[in-house]
């Protein structure tokens, strides 16, 4: 680790749980405004209605039953394990965009 990141770090440790939360937060925001450029892309994407076929076919899956609720699936993990075929990598990216 470098010398300026190991100075950060005391320097965060120094900070009440208030100024740990704020600077957090400011991290986050700077983080969501420095989106590289794919995740631009998607963005551009999506909202020019390129990806709508993607949640059509989510759409489809869940009104056939083959999508579980979330709460289900984080609540009993070992559930997965019967699952044959991973998703598709389009289902998978519509999962991501609503």
């Amino acid at each position: 680790m470098s010398a300026t990141v190991e100075k950060i770090l005391k320097e965060v440790k120094s900070l009440s749980s208030r100024e740990r939360e704020e600077l957090w937060d400011r991290v986050a925001a700077e983080e969501a405004n420095n989106l590289d450029e794919w995740e631009k892309q998607v963005q551009r994407d999506s909202n020019a209605g390129k990806l709508d076929h993607l949640l059509a076919e989510l759409k489809d899956d869940i009104k056939a039953g083959r999508v579980k609720p979330l709460d289900e699936v984080i609540n009993e993990p070992q559930s997965l394990t019967h699952l044959t075929a991973p998703l598709s990598c389009s289902r998978q990216s519509a999962l991501l965009l609503k």
